[in-house]
């Protein structure tokens, strides 16, 4: 979990900041519809940048509440309820 400690700390703020403000400045200059597209996406790291929060970590954090979850069904379904 490193890569998401990383992206908590000033120097990921930073690179999403960073390359939220190109994605936005190539979308800027493409002028089309591609471009406003890649402004509307390079608008996310922007804003999640600068209100620190990391959409990194609430997926992750989703993702392994959701298989503890299933694997605890799965114990379950099988009689083994045993907590460890």
């Amino acid at each position: 979990m490193s890569f998401l400690r990383f992206m908590q700390s000033p120097a990921g703020r930073l690179l999403r900041v960073g390359t939220g403000a190109t994605l936005v400045w190539v979308g800027a200059i493409l002028g089309t519809l591609a471009g406003v597209l890649l402004m509307v996406v390079g608008l996310i790291p922007v804003v999640t940048g600068i209100a620190n929060v990391s959409l990194f970590e609430e997926l992750i954090s989703d993702i392994a509440s959701r298989r503890h979850e299933v694997f605890h069904l799965a114990n379950v379904s099988r009689g083994n309820t045993r907590q460890r």
